[in-house]
């Protein structure tokens, strides 16, 4: 792995600290009737909450965390721009680097794990949508009936099904929340992009 690709790593690694942070503490308040909305946005309140109270760990303090971010890509422009769910940013590296974070609920029936991998979902990180000037993303997903494994299981299923896939998917290791996994994805006319995947209980 090269340096720069080891500071990537460094960087999500601690960003996702970060939301996992604010998941812990908004843990009490979700479970599998809350809204995908309203789950983001408990998670990044808590964590904006521990940074503006300094009640994060020292390498933390750097970053920035927000919700409903503006995302800039081509042809969007004023109110016709996206919004990312969670956005994380390192205020004071170089360059800033940020990770746009798209969320969906993971619930037998009503959001299936094409909700997830589709059109509104891993599909606008492959598009150059988000994340158009990065080489990761991350997503999330809010586990509302059954367990991790079930889940896990659909997530690579989905994931492999990806024409734009490159390599296999590959569990992670050494991160805040226990069920990770990453993706390689072409994009057209962009670099590669690495996906982070994080399944998270909510039920």
């Amino acid at each position: 792995m090269s340096l720069a690709a080891r500071h990537a790593e460094s960087f999500v690694q601690h960003a996702v600290r970060l939301i996992a942070i604010g998941f812990e503490d908004a843990r009490a308040t979700i479970d599998a009737r809350t809204h995908e909305e309203v789950i983001t946005n408990r998670i990044t309140k808590a964590a904006h909450q521990r940074l503006i109270t300094n009640r994060v760990p020292s390498p933390l303090r750097r970053f920035s965390i927000s919700g409903e971010a503006m995302v800039e890509s081509p042809g969007r422009e004023g109110k016709q721009r996206r919004r990312i769910d969670i956005r994380v940013e390192g205020v004071t590296l170089a360059n800033r680097p940020r990770l746009e974070v798209e969320a969906k609920c993971l619930r037998t029936g009503s959001h299936p794990i094409s909700g997830y991998t589709g059109a509104n979902g891993l599909q606008l990180f492959v598009e150059g949508e988000y994340a158009t000037e990065q080489l990761f993303g991350a997503m999330l997903g809010y586990i509302q009936s059954n367990d991790s494994e079930y889940w896990a299981g659909k997530l690579l299923e989905g994931i492999q099904r990806e024409t734009s896939l490159e390599g296999n998917c590959t569990a992670l290791t050494d991160y805040a929340f226990e069920h990770g996994y990453k993706s390689h994805h072409s994009r057209s006319g962009l670099a590669s992009i690495a996906i982070h995947h994080f399944l998270l209980t909510c039920s």
